[in-house]
């Protein structure tokens, strides 16, 4: 299921980013944006691994909840900070 969702969304992503940042730091940008995907690949599972062994499942799922809307407001301050005035070639 995660490759399906990976094979629809990926595209997508990738003209987001080609729209809001210039030519000359496009490549930093999507470099960036994947690895913040990879690190919260790998981070998000062994998290939620060590706090549904200590605290149960309840806490992990709102645990979850809670950190998505953040990690991708986040996300979206790291490719805007990278934009550098793309909009003023158009």
């Amino acid at each position: 299921m995660l490759s399906v969702s990976q094979i629809l969304l990926n595209p997508s992503k990738v003209a987001i980013i080609g729209d809001i940042t210039s030519r000359e730091v496009r490549g930093l940008a999507m470099g960036a944006f994947r690895t913040a995907g990879d690190i919260g690949f790998f981070v998000g599972p062994t998290i939620g691994g060590v706090l549904d062994r200590q605290r149960g499942r309840a806490l992990a799922f709102l645990c979850r909840h809670y950190s998505l809307p953040s990690f991708s407001h986040h996300r979206l301050i790291l490719l805007t900070s990278l934009q550098t005035g793309k909009n003023s070639h158009n």
